[in-house]
């Protein structure tokens, strides 16, 4: 089983990771706009197949992230019970 420390770093890893493949996103989706203006749709499907990997990774880290916060939220109550004198 994991401990506390360990899954409060597993959230936030997957939270960072959600929003830099949703960063990551945009710009290959530039790209697809710049590639297909200079040349066909067809060579635009090379950057646009990896904006695509980058919405199902940014997907699937969400999905994660919401799987570990109901986790993160008792280890929260947890600790400020402990805090409480």
């Amino acid at each position: 089983m994991a401990t506390n420390k360990e899954i409060l770093v597993s959230f936030q890893r997957h939270k960072q990771l959600q929003q830099s493949f949703a960063n990551s996103m945009w710009s290959w989706m530039i790209v697809v706009g710049l590639v297909w203006w200079l040349t066909s749709w067809m060579w635009a499907l090379i950057p646009g197949s990896l904006a695509v990997i980058c919405i199902i990774f940014s997907i699937s880290n969400g999905l994660r992230a919401n799987k570990l916060e109901p986790l993160v939220k008792d280890i929260v109550s947890q600790e400020d019970l402990k805090a409480k004198p």
